[in-house]
């Protein structure tokens, strides 16, 4: 194996596996308190792709782009063909996926192709629906609907900013906007119904293959629930001076995680931490083979 060069950081990785925190949510084995203690009244993410990983078929395709499910999938998914797993990593492009599907499914019209799409990105593409519909491209599409932008909605909390406008909610007096999701999906010509349980997410998904059309299924996910992180820290810098309460909080906790921060493998190179972060690794007079190369990245 060649030395790595100076300054850079050699990963070689052997075997990779689930971890066994994960392994509970990947089966949808959860039990009915959420991770803040509050009882559970509607499935979380994590569920909903394990209960759809245990119900397609090897040669089924996903696709998904936004929000944190490409994290949760990435963590939790188990593509069992090459070609199984079509995931917009690069700029987390909102309102990809149902337009990105269709690219999939005319690609290779043999495959039952799954499109994950959240209600914040549903809602600024959506209309590509009627497009599979005049072109008679089936699709089959699920909705998760946590009532808002969950993903950036975090973030925001941490930063003091209390995840303002990321919920569906009326100014004036802050109740929640109970969108249709499954009648708008109608709408637009496609077959779509609401799952509210496992057992009736389960069924919805055995029955769009036996739609000639488009489908649909909507379920209503846990907006504070998530997939365990990777015990890592993002750093992003939060305003120093607010009128808020919260973001000189959140600052001076910022301030005290930036001091902790220590030097990583210090002798076989310096890891920069950043918003964003990447391990690059060179190689000397040859590359080692595609197996045994490994990297770290992280993006938002």
């Amino acid at each position: 194996m060649p030395e790595p060069a100076s300054g850079c950081l050699l990963i070689r990785m052997q075997v990779s596996g689930i971890c066994g925190t994960d392994k509970h949510t990947y089966q949808g084995f959860t039990g009915q308190y959420g991770g803040d203690g509050r009882p559970r009244q509607v499935p979380f993410q994590g569920e909903v792709v394990g209960i759809l990983n245990s119900e397609l078929q090897p040669r089924d395709v996903i696709v998904n782009a936004a929000g944190s499910l490409p994290g949760d999938l990435h963590k939790l998914w188990r593509t069992r063909d090459p070609k199984g797993y079509h995931m917009e990593y690069g700029y987390s492009c909102m309102g990809y996926e149902i337009a990105g599907g269709l690219g999939v499914k005319m690609a290779d019209p043999t495959r039952e192709v799954y499109v994950l799409v959240g209600d914040g990105s549903y809602l600024m593409m959506a209309q590509e629906i009627v497009t599979a519909m005049q072109e008679s491209i089936k699709l089959n599409i699920l909705v998760l609907d946590n009532h808002g932008f969950s993903s950036i909605g975090g973030p925001s909390r941490a930063c003091g900013s209390g995840g303002f406008g990321t919920e569906y909610r009326y100014r004036n007096n802050g109740k929640q906007i109970a969108i249709d999701f499954v009648a708008n999906a109608a709408s637009l010509g496609a077959h779509a119904v609401r799952a509210t349980t496992h057992d009736e997410l389960k069924s919805a998904i055995r029955g769009f293959r036996n739609q000639k059309t488009t489908s649909v299924v909507v379920v209503e996910t846990d907006f504070n629930d998530r997939v365990p992180g990777y015990e890592s820290w993002w750093d992003v810098a939060i305003a120093e001076v607010s009128t808020s309460p919260s973001v000189p909080e959140a600052y001076r906790n910022y301030v005290q995680a930036k001091a902790a921060r220590t030097a990583v493998l210090a002798s076989a190179g310096r890891l920069r931490l950043g918003s964003f972060f990447v391990v690059y690794l060179r190689y000397r007079n040859r590359a080692l083979p595609r197996a045994s190369r490994g990297g770290v990245s992280h993006g938002s």
